[in-house]
């Protein structure tokens, strides 16, 4: 049998997502500081954040006013999701169109590319029949614990899945899910062409925000790019959200910028990607079915662009990497996962 792991990204401004939620049908919000706005109405770009828009409580309480958020379910069967909503208060109440509170967590912004807001809100969506629309009305205050360590074997995740971080490294090192119990090595890592590592040299400071809905680490990675891994409780895939520029071209050289997501999976050079969103298509590195290929772009050669998701097998694992919109990837290494975040030529 073969065990899959999922490591799924996420992006902030250049953006991936798990669900590949399409963005809903327009809706129609409330200010807490004035009229309803009806033009333009706002909409979840990606399925996660709203537009650049900060949210909250004003400091005047006579003036207060409830804000109604639609989630719109495109798919035909239920589903469960996580919103998130950029706050800049932290008296927020959460609740269904029922009137039940829904569990939600506060966390900090503190990502200065997108800080929105001082704390944003994320709270579960209910599974409901497609029939059926669930609202919030979104504006007492729900809690995160901060950690921030440099020793090893950090647990992020409280389900059954967990990411273990090397805090020496400040890399993570291990992913565990105990109901199909697989523990299989995994790292990550960022660089640009041509061959440097994106990094500082120094160890990366780990930060780690844990609460009722999620465990967060955020890394600076180096003063442009900026990471945020996250595993939600009852999830069993992570979830990475990245910031990556404005990329520096102060020597003259423009960059292309990469992620690496290495494994101890034997691939033997093959990996799939997708078609157009739809089949996937085995690729084998260095090697065209139809004619005997001469290698001269040995990476630039083996790039394709997924649109949907990569993955690599081999006897016994998997690992996948979905996106939620299109970016180039490969398997230049063996055992080893690749995509193209962003460039600058």
């Amino acid at each position: 049998m073969i065990a899959k792991v999922a490591i799924v990204v996420v992006g902030g401004f250049l953006g991936w997502i798990y669900t590949r939620i399409k963005p809903p049908p327009p809706s129609v919000c409330g200010s807490p500081g004035g009229p309803p706005i009806t033009s333009p109405r706002i909409q979840l770009n990606d399925g996660r954040h709203l537009p650049y828009r900060e949210w909250g409580v004003p400091k005047d309480k006579s003036n207060y006013k409830i804000i109604v958020v639609v989630v719109y379910n495109s798919r035909g069967w239920k589903r469960s999701d996580v919103i998130g909503l950029p706050v800049v208060s932290k008296n927020i109440a959460v609740h269904d169109s029922n009137g039940k509170e829904v569990e939600y967590q506060l966390l900090p912004i503190v990502n200065d590319a997108i800080a929105l807001g001082n704390y944003y809100t994320t709270a579960y969506t209910c599974k409901s029949p497609r029939s059926i629309s669930k609202s919030w009305n979104s504006l007492n205050e729900a809690f995160y614990k901060h950690t921030k360590t440099g020793k090893d074997g950090i647990e992020v995740g409280t389900g059954n899945l967990k990411l273990i971080y090397s805090g020496s490294e400040g890399k993570v090192s291990q992913y565990v899910n105990s109901r199909s119990s697989i523990i299989a090595s995994v790292k990550q890592s960022y660089s640009f062409y041509d061959g440097f590592d994106g990094t500082t040299g120094e160890q990366t400071p780990i930060k780690v925000l844990n609460g009722p809905i999620d465990d967060e680490v955020h890394q600076k990675i180096n003063p442009w790019i900026y990471q945020i891994a996250r595993v939600f409780k009852n999830k069993e895939h992570a979830e990475v959200e990245f910031t990556v520029g404005p990329i520096p071209v102060d020597d003259g050289f423009g960059k292309e910028i990469v992620t690496q997501i290495t494994t101890t999976m034997k691939s033997n050079k093959t990996f799939y990607i997708d078609s157009n969103g739809r089949d996937f298509l085995q690729r084998i590195r260095d090697y065209r079915e139809d004619w005997d290929l001469e290698v001269n772009q040995p990476i630039a050669g083996n790039y394709y662009p997924v649109n949907l998701g990569i993955y690599l097998k081999d006897e016994t694992s998997e690992l996948s990497l979905l996106v939620d919109r299109s970016v180039g990837g490969s398997s230049i290494v063996h055992g080893q996962l690749e995509l193209m975040l962003h460039r600058y030529v």
